[in-house]
């Protein structure tokens, strides 16, 4: 009876564990894989969305423009010159009793009239403008329209590629809970999990499915071409640049609309409208009846014009002005309710970012929630549980499909922004959007680190990486002896991809006397292995040598010799070259140090006063500024929180934003002494 009991209380805990274990594989790839939301992204993407053009329509204003142009060129080329002839042939025409030269049998004139005025050169230049003022204006009424025209596919067009984001990720959202519901219906039945947490996963996998069918039906209707350039995760988070909106209201084309419309006003009204001057030159030729009939041929010019009374001209003055009012005033309470519009959707714009950043807070969160399960995952720790690590992956997917439907949201307000937007052509009103991180006020800078063999030594590769990833160390500075014991152990840890910067330290006060510094580098280096890296980190420092202070200058020039027969080295292995030295050098050594090197680490150890750093590094900063990295020591603080406000306070006075820390394991032994973290 002892024997079927124990057995059969251990018979579940090993099925438990058997259940737990592949539940942890399968669950792991998500763990060691969170993706990271971008909010940069591709500014010409986003502006094919906001001026998308799939089909064409023909629109009276296209062939309104071009009739109007054409006509202002045929009225340019008219002169108001017209050629005329007449003749006249008179029937019976008596031939008795007839006054000489006082009737004709016939008559023939041929003649040019020039009319000047009315109807005429003048007008027709005054008209020749008028109508090319309208083909301006047809073109900028006529980019207004095709945004009306496209208004509906654009709209159509960013939900598809939305929806289509949505759905990538709620199947990855489906296969994860799928992959894991099995372990967690087998763990139900063992009372191993509650049948609330089993109703979880089957109401969430309901959810996703009615999600899908969703997007999936809206996604079937969608009959238009989808521009397959566009990627979702590269378009932009804009915020709304309030000058440059203000501005466009009052844009340069707005102004010259205006003053177009002033302008035809007065071309319309013009004086020369309601005069008409005209000359004539005629040929005349004469067939006269009469007993001594003949014929006669002469020239005549002459010289008419002609005018209305003047109340008539003021009256119709006076119509064409309240005319072009109406439509100015039509044009004018147009911008108005426009941007009225545009600003009540700016402000809806605004408030739909602002819920975005707090969601995107929401989701730092759950970034360190999946870190601790990482850990613990890593660690091999009891503690570990792949059915909560799984809930918390599906929330933190869940709240990625938030944020995409509130990106969707933001690019639908902009494209409403831009369609009101007066003869907008382009997206300068808008900003890459600042979203502040709360969960680290001190990430405004680029902080690396030294990692010392003692680290490598003391702490697992996991721990390392997890530490490196919790406080943004995004460079490493990693020292590589010349015989390494710990040569796996070293570089296991660090990712193989480009998000941190790897440079390999190379510490040997004796390379400057070697006569080929680069045989020792080499032979160091070839501990590395194939591993990419970024620099070679040179920590040479003839400044500890007995004799320093008496061959100063000469330990300088050695540095020098040796650090450009490196420099040779680093440009054909393709990698830059960096270099510790400390505050005092002499500044004309350090001149030429910084033109060698890529970046100059300065070590600004025991002395830390902000004034004295400062003014250290300022003969360096008009023109190496970006080459200048501080490193500081944390035997010089108390605790983390003086080390971070120390970074911060120097970052201010100096306007140095790139920063190292001296080094990895007493930076763990600082962060435990001052008790900020235990966690780890």
């Amino acid at each position: 009876m002892f024997s079927t009991f124990t057995h059969a209380q251990i018979t579940p805990e090993n099925e438990v564990r058997k259940i737990i274990e592949k539940a942890t594989v399968v669950i792991s790839p998500y763990l060691d894989t969170v993706p990271q939301l971008q909010t940069g992204g591709n500014s010409t993407a986003a502006f094919s969305l906001m001026n998308r053009t799939v089909f064409k329509r023909s629109s009276s204003s296209q062939f309104l423009s071009e009739y109007n142009l054409q006509k202002s060129e045929v009225l340019k080329k008219d002169w108001g010159v017209d050629l005329n002839a007449n003749y006249i042939e008179n029937i019976n025409v008596p031939s008795e009793n007839v006054i000489d030269n006082s009737i004709y049998n016939r008559r023939a004139q041929i003649g040019v009239e020039w009319d000047i005025l009315k109807n005429g050169l003048v007008e027709n230049r005054k008209e020749a403008q008028y109508f090319a003022n309208k083909a301006y204006l047809d073109d900028k009424y006529l980019m207004e329209e095709e945004k009306d025209r496209y208004f509906l596919d654009r709209w159509n067009h960013i939900i598809f590629l939305f929806n289509q984001e949505k759905l990538k990720l709620l199947s990855v959202r489906e296969g994860l809970i799928n992959e894991q519901i099995d372990f967690a219906r087998s763990l139900f039945f063992l009372k191993h999990l509650s049948k609330e947490e089993l109703l979880k996963y089957e109401s969430t996998l309901a959810e996703i499915k009615g999600l899908k069918n969703l997007y999936n039906s809206y996604n079937d209707q969608y009959f238009y071409d989808v521009d397959s350039t566009v990627f979702i995760n590269e378009l932009p988070l804009y915020d709304i640049n309030y000058e440059a909106l203000v501005n466009s209201f009052n844009s340069p084309i707005a102004d010259t609309i205006k003053m177009i419309l002033e302008e035809q006003l007065a071309l319309r009204t013009h004086w020369s409208k309601n005069f008409s001057v005209n000359t004539f030159a005629r040929y005349n030729t004469y067939d006269l009846a009469g007993v001594s009939a003949t014929k006669r041929n002469f020239f005549t010019f002459g010289l008419g014009l002609s005018m209305p009374l003047p109340v008539n001209i003021k009256a119709k003055n006076k119509l064409e002005e309240i005319q072009q009012k109406i439509e100015y005033s039509k044009y004018t309470d147009e911008s108005y309710i426009r941007e009225k519009n545009i600003l009540n959707l700016t402000y809806e714009y605004r408030y739909k970012l602002k819920q975005y950043i707090q969601l995107y807070q929401k989701r730092r969160v759950y970034e360190e929630r999946v870190r601790k399960l990482r850990i613990l995952k890593n660690g091999q720790s009891m503690a570990f549980n792949p059915i909560k690590a799984n809930q918390t992956i599906n929330e933190l997917l869940s709240i990625d499909l938030e944020l995409i439907d509130l990106k969707q949201n933001l690019y639908l307000n902009l494209l409403k922004i831009y369609s009101e937007l007066p003869y907008a052509d382009s997206l300068d009103f808008v900003k890459n959007a600042n979203i502040p991180n709360y969960a680290d006020t001190y990430n405004n800078v680029s902080k690396g680190i030294y990692v010392w063999t003692d680290a490598i030594r003391n702490y697992s590769g996991y721990f390392l990486e997890e530490y490196a990833e919790l406080y943004n160390l995004n460079t490493l500075v990693i020292v590589q002896p010349k015989n390494d014991t710990l040569q796996e152990e070293r570089y296991n840890w660090i990712p193989k991809s480009d998000s941190i910067r790897l440079e390999i330290m190379v510490g040997n006060n004796q390379l400057i006397f070697h006569d080929n510094p680069n045989e020792y580098i080499d032979l160091v280096l070839s501990n590395i292995g194939k591993r990419k890296i970024n620099a070679l980190h040179l920590d040479v420092e003839p400044h500890v040598f007995d004799d320093w202070q008496e061959k100063k200058v000469e330990y300088l020039q050695q540095y020098l010799v040796m650090l450009k027969k490196v420099r040779v080295y680093c440009d054909q292995q393709g990698i830059e070259l960096t270099v510790s030295i400390p505050l005092h050098y002499i500044e004309e050594y350090t001149m030429q140090i910084f033109e060698i090197s890529d970046k100059v680490y300065f070590m600004a150890y025991e002395n830390i006063k902000i004034d004295y750093i400062a003014r250290k590094i300022t003969p360096f900063l008009e023109d190496y500024k970006s080459k200048v990295v501080i490193a500081l020591r944390t035997n010089d603080f108390t605790n983390r929180i003086a080390l971070e406000e120390h970074i911060q306070l120097l970052k201010n006075a100096s306007t140095v934003s790139n920063f190292v820390i001296h080094d990895m394991e007493s930076l763990i032994e600082l962060d435990k002494k001052t008790l900020l973290n235990e966690e780890y």
